[in-house]
This record gives structure tokens, sequence and C-alpha cells, in this order.
């Protein structure tokens, strides 16, 4: 296990310094790792701290499995959440998310996807899996009636 350790300083005249470390596990999609804050990810998803610290094969092993995704997208999904930034969104990666959202049970991320796909023009050919996407999302009988 690796560790990073970040150096705070709270008062320049005091100059105490306090560490913290700041663990990494590993996201298993197919062929590619992904290398996250397990803190982090379990914050924001009750599966995913089951799987880091639950009485599962995995803990301990910071390595869980995340089976049948599009890993190109659960990629872009998971550095949305490391970076706090959701500027690169598309349609079809809001569908993506709010797959992975329901999937994870990541409900507070709902309110980063929702007002990106009330606001854009959907076309034909995601209509039908937006309107799936939409119902899982808390107020996704707003969107369905819009698309």
């Amino acid at each position: 296990m690796h560790t990073l350790q970040l150096e705070f300083q709270q008062n320049k005249s005091l100059k105490s310094e306090r560490y913290f470390n700041i663990e990494t596990g590993t996201l298993l999609t197919g062929s590619t790792t992904i290398t996250v804050c397990p803190e982090l990810v379990s914050i924001l998803s009750p599966v995913l701290c089951a799987s880091f610290y639950g009485g599962f094969i995995e803990k301990g092993l910071h390595v869980v499995e995340c089976k049948d995704v599009d890993e190109e997208s659960f990629v872009w999904f998971i550095n949305c959440i490391h970076s706090n930034s959701w500027d690169s969104l598309t349609v079809g990666r809001a569908i993506y998310a709010v797959v992975f959202i329901d999937r994870y049970a990541m409900l507070t991320l709902y309110k980063k996807i929702f007002p990106y796909l009330m606001k854009v023009e959907i076309s034909d050919e995601l209509r039908s899996e937006a309107i799936i996407a939409a119902d899982k999302m808390p107020e996704g009988c707003l969107l369905i009636v819009r698309i």
C-alpha cells in the first residue's frame, strides 16, 4: 500500500505541521487498472465502501473488480469524481454516469448530472437510453417529460 504525505500549516506564526496519509486502492475493469482513493469513493458509494472495507475478499487488499462496465467511460467517471470536475460531460457520458451512479449507489452525484441533462438537446439515437437513465434518477420524471 502506498501512502502520500501532505503537509498543512495552520498558522504561519505557529509553524505547526500536520500530516495525514492518503491510501490508494485499485479498481479493476477488464484490462484497465484505475488507482483511486478508497476513502473518497467510499464516502460517495456504500457499495464501494463495502467492497473496500467490508467483509469481502478484497478487504485489506484495496483491490475491487468492477464488472460489466464500459472501461473508457468508467475511467472518465472516476477521474471526474477525483477531480470534482464534470466539464467534459456529453450526453453519452452523462447517460453512462447515471448508470454508474445507480449501480454504485452514489446518489449525491445525481445533482452533478441532472442539470446538464435538463438543458442539453438529446439526439434521437440517444433518446431511449436517456429515458432508461432518467428512470433511475430521483427527478427523472422531469427529464422524461422534457424528452
